[in-house]
């Protein structure tokens, strides 16, 4: 590394340092702002207002559902798309030409509840105890969105100028698939050269991500009276034979398909995650239904078609063996 390399280096981590109540107190602030999947609004506008303070050249990207739906990448929500919930992106053109960097990250959360069991003052708190920041947010990803803008910051209050395009991305729905978020951008036509995304997972380099699906399974029974309940199919007893079944195929999976990398960071190549389990709506009737929702992911030498079938298959293997799920 030559001496003026060793010098700018040496001025960034200085610059960093001197800031670091100012970087700290920021991610509070964004912290502090309840920013739910699906409720981003408050969060972006406060991101408009941080880049512009960069002289940034702003664009509000509002997720089209019409041209999303017709990508393979598509990932259904529910959730809805219009001017509340749109993606933030900050440019700053290169001196000359040079490689272009996209910095992506997300305001979104996934919920905080249940919420009575948070210390610190609860999930938006944004408070410090020891060399902890507690919220919502704060590790996924709101501290990472603010190293993308900080790092573009100092070196400009540094007079270092990048000679290609700096892209500042500020996207929503990340934890709902992505759809509306990232994938919206670069079908609006934001693309670069490399793109760093800071999810502060660990503190690696990480070059490639598993496939991730969401599926659902609904379950009916037939309804009857508690003091009748032997009439009756419970709906719950129904579903939970798919969910044992789901819990064998994890560890299976986990078994078959080992991949190095991923192991290197987290211990384990793949997981089948149910995070969602709902049934009934009275207590004194037998559940007239249940419903699951799940989270696989995939390695990149298996197919999106594949996983899906094999969930199918095993869905299908349990309904065979039981008379109600089987008709």
């Amino acid at each position: 590394m030559t001496n003026t390399k060793i010098e700018i280096k040496s001025k960034i981590k200085g610059k960093i340092e001197r800031m670091k109540d100012e970087i700290i107190q920021r991610i509070q602030e964004l912290v502090r702002i309840p920013s739910v999947v699906g409720q981003e609004g408050e969060a972006q506008k406060w991101m408009v207002k941080l880049y512009r303070s960069l002289k940034l050249k702003i664009t509000r990207v509002v997720p089209k559902k019409e041209e999303l739906i017709r990508h393979p990448a598509y990932v259904e929500t529910g959730l809805p798309y219009d001017e509340s919930r749109a993606n933030i992106i900050g440019t700053l053109p290169g001196l000359r030409k040079g490689k272009s960097l996209i910095l992506n990250g997300h305001t979104d959360v996934v919920s905080p509840e249940p919420v009575e069991t948070w210390d610190f003052g609860g999930p938006w708190s944004g408070q410090i105890q020891g060399n902890r920041l507690y919220g919502r947010g704060s590790a996924d990803m709101k501290s990472g969105l603010l190293a993308n803008f900080f790092a573009l910051k100092v070196l400009l209050d540094l007079g270092l100028k990048p000679k290609g395009e700096i892209i500042l991305e500020s996207v929503i729905e990340e934890e709902a698939g992505g759809s509306a978020g990232t994938l919206a951008t670069f079908l609006s036509g934001y693309r670069a050269d490399a793109m760093i995304i800071p999810e502060p997972f660990s503190l690696r380099v990480i070059t490639a991500h598993p496939g991730i699906n969401y599926f659902r399974i609904k379950v009916y029974g037939k309804t009857a009276h508690a003091a009748q309940s032997h009439q009756g199919i419970n709906a719950i007893e129904k579903l939970t034979k798919i969910y044992d079944r789901l819990i064998e195929l994890d560890r299976e999976r986990a078994q078959r398909n080992r991949n190095a990398f991923f192991e290197r960071v987290t211990g384990r190549s793949c997981n089948l995650n149910v995070g969602t389990f709902k049934a009934g709506d009275w207590p004194s009737t037998v559940a007239g239904w249940a419903q699951l929702e799940a989270r696989i992911s995939y390695l990149p030498e298996e197919t999106e078609e594949d996983v899906k079938k094999e969930v199918e298959n095993v869905v299908r293997e349990v309904a065979e063996k039981d008379e109600w799920l089987r008709d």
